[in-house]
């Protein structure tokens, strides 16, 4: 556009008398100064809007780093959390089967005691308390230390 109106306004420019011709000439540097401080003006409004588009990006990729690796953090301790629920309730389970075994034959000893004196038959109807104090008659080396299974295992032994 530049291209076509320059020569023309040249060409109108010669035609002038010598004031409008200074005044005419005058205009146009003012015009052109205008539209040269326009165009710095959006060079700089193009420039600053790369570089806030830039700093974006490069804050978004960043936002989105933290967040993967605060997600990777959550689903890690999640993980680590679950399997440590796991192992409570597994030694929670034990503690009450071995309770639930000690009570069992505690139970079934107390019967024993009430059904007689004296025990008879297989020594799994005995009371540990019975069983030792055979072990204790055959002397049987090491009874204090030995669960009712041992002891019985010993006592079939002799």
């Amino acid at each position: 556009m530049n291209e076509t109106i320059t020569p023309t306004l040249d060409r109108l420019e010669s035609h002038l008398p010598p004031v409008t011709r200074r005044i005419f000439k005058l205009n146009r540097r003012i015009a052109t100064a205008g539209v040269n401080a326009a165009a710095g003006a959006t060079k700089a409004v193009c420039f600053a809007t790369q570089e806030v588009t830039k700093r974006a990006t490069t804050g978004l990729s960043t936002i989105r780093g933290q967040a993967e690796s605060a997600a990777d953090r959550v689903g890690s301790t999640a993980k680590s959390g679950v399997k440590e629920v796991v192992g409570q309730a597994k030694a929670q389970a034990n503690a009450t089967l071995d309770t639930l075994e000690d009570e069992t034959i505690s139970l079934l000893d107390d019967a024993n005691e009430a059904v007689g004196d004296e025990p008879s038959g297989a020594y799994e109807t005995w009371t540990k308390a019975e069983l030792y104090e055979r072990a204790q008659e055959l002397d049987i080396e090491g009874r204090s230390s030995m669960n009712k299974s041992q002891l019985i295992t010993a006592l079939r032994s002799v």
